[in-house]
């Protein structure tokens, strides 16, 4: 594998778990042998992933990148959070840029439905954008509970009855 073109999440200030700051344009390189969750540059084919694996505190602190990673790279997964054929680590990368939140919104809102659901769990979402996520997904409760249950911590969703 040449490179893989992907996601990887820094803090608002682009910097790593262990306080490295990044910039965009600009190559990396890690020192020593890459290793899956250990030693490289980890990247993720699904932008949701990426908001899995930031230190930030919280979602509005975090920023989702477009990456590039080269050089070595080595697929992982991640049995716990239901990751496999998407995670990478990379012994080199460059940041191809920050994606903005209107943007990253707008991607979502064009997957499919598991995307959609496995990002609705994970980032909190502001009424605007649970807005539109109701108007583009109306009807489909495979969309709707999720919603409701992140959301307006509806805790109940999931054991009424089904509508048919």
């Amino acid at each position: 594998m040449n490179n893989i073109v992907g996601y990887k999440g820094f803090t608002k200030d682009l910097k790593d778990k262990d306080g490295n700051d990044y910039r965009c344009y600009i190559p990396y390189r890690i020192n020593g042998d890459i290793k899956f969750d250990k030693n490289g540059y980890h990247i993720y084919s699904n932008i949701e992933d990426a908001y899995l694996f930031t230190d930030a505190k919280s979602i509005d602190d975090t920023a989702i990148c477009k990456v590039t990673g080269y050089g070595n790279i080595e697929e992982g997964y991640d049995r716990h959070h239901e990751i496999y054929g998407s995670m990478y680590v990379a012994s080199d990368m460059i940041i191809n840029g920050v994606l903005g939140r209107e943007e990253i919104i707008e991607m979502i809102l064009n997957s499919n439905e598991l995307i959609v659901r496995k990002f609705i769990s994970i980032v909190k979402l502001s009424k605007e954008e649970e807005q539109l996520f109701r108007e583009r997904f109306r009807g489909n409760q495979y969309i709707e509970r999720p919603l409701d249950y992140y959301c307006l911590n509806d805790t109940d969703v999931y054991k009424r009855t089904r509508k048919k």
